[in-house]
């Protein structure tokens, strides 16, 4: 499964969760930024229905973000980004190169300790046995958290990103049959795409994956919708 967008913080984090702890979901793939709002429920923070009509610059001096009508209080982005730095930098080894699939794996481990909130995607991948990959965790708050590790912590954690390459296709070469389904598109739906790809290549089969549902509110002229092949 391919899930874009803000599709966590709008409100999906249960649905997908069920679906993985009922092993209807055997891989995930997302944005670093669907997991880290994810992890940040499950720690027991919130977000609100709030509304799109409204002023930015009173938001910003109440320390409101917001995406598009949904709002969540900044201070605690903060207190969870500094739970990822000083807490989960202390599970990763300097020099070991991580896939985003080890580091989720990692967050999920730590967070089915810890957090107030089981119901989650992490969480239940973790317990479940599911990989889950975030291909541009970097493009996140757990990316950046994690780099500040580094810079202020004198860390050396790097995240490997072709080795999230290497691992995703792996799965796609030793599995006899693939079906996927995307809601949305973008760099999930991409990152799944390749997969068959680089197993036909390995495999010198044709490893297309057999099945395809996207499930989008984009149209295909403006490039965002790319043909499958099935």
């Amino acid at each position: 499964m391919g899930l874009a967008g803000a599709m966590v913080p709008t409100g999906m984090r249960k649905i997908i969760s069920y679906l993985i702890r009922r092993r209807m979901i055997d891989v995930l793939v997302s944005t670093g930024a669907n997991m880290y709002h994810d992890c940040f429920e499950a720690f027991g923070y919130k977000h609100y229905v709030g509304t799109h009509i409204v002023d930015d610059v009173k938001l910003r001096k109440l320390r409101v973000d917001r995406i598009y009508d949904v709002f969540a209080n900044e201070k605690r982005f903060y207190r969870f980004d500094n739970w990822i730095e000083k807490k989960v930098a202390t599970m990763l080894a300097d020099g070991h190169p991580y896939s985003s699939r080890e580091v989720l794996r990692i967050l999920g481990q730590l967070l089915s300790k810890e957090a107030k909130e089981k119901d989650s995607i992490v969480i239940s991948a973790h317990e479940a046995g599911v990989p889950v990959f975030a291909p541009a965790i970097c493009d996140s708050s757990i990316g950046f958290s994690i780099m500040f590790s580094n810079r202020r912590g004198g860390r050396r954690i790097i995240i490997d990103q072709l080795k999230d390459v290497d691992e995703s296709s792996r799965i796609t070469e030793k599995s006899k049959w693939t079906g996927v389904i995307y809601v949305g598109g973008g760099l999930p739906k991409n990152f799944i795409q390749q997969t068959a790809v680089i197993a036909s290549y390995q495999t010198r089969h044709d490893r297309s994956h057999s099945a395809a549902i996207q499930i989008t509110t984009d149209s295909p002229q403006w490039g965002g919708v790319k043909w499958l092949h099935v």
